[in-house]
């Protein structure tokens, strides 16, 4: 099972330039800096992490930390 903490832990390890401490759970990606390479770091982070590979088509819902654990942990 995915947590808030590994999530915020795989965007410090790919590298995400946004202030991920402050970052709340339901805050919209995109709203607080990371830009499209970010996001596509942090999916390949967090893959690497679950060995769930996550399709194209869904990345693009995934706009939060709570769609992120909403997905893994269905």
């Amino acid at each position: 099972m995915l947590t808030e903490q590994q999530i915020k832990d795989a965007m410090k390890k790919s590298g995400v330039s946004a202030d991920i401490d402050s970052l709340a759970a339901d805050d919209i990606f995109t709203d607080n800096g990371l830009d499209s390479l970010d996001l596509f770091n942090l999916f390949v982070e967090l893959e690497n992490v679950t060995g769930k590979e996550v399709p194209d088509d869904d990345v693009e819902n995934l706009n939060s930390i709570n769609d992120i654990l909403k997905y893994f942990n269905c």
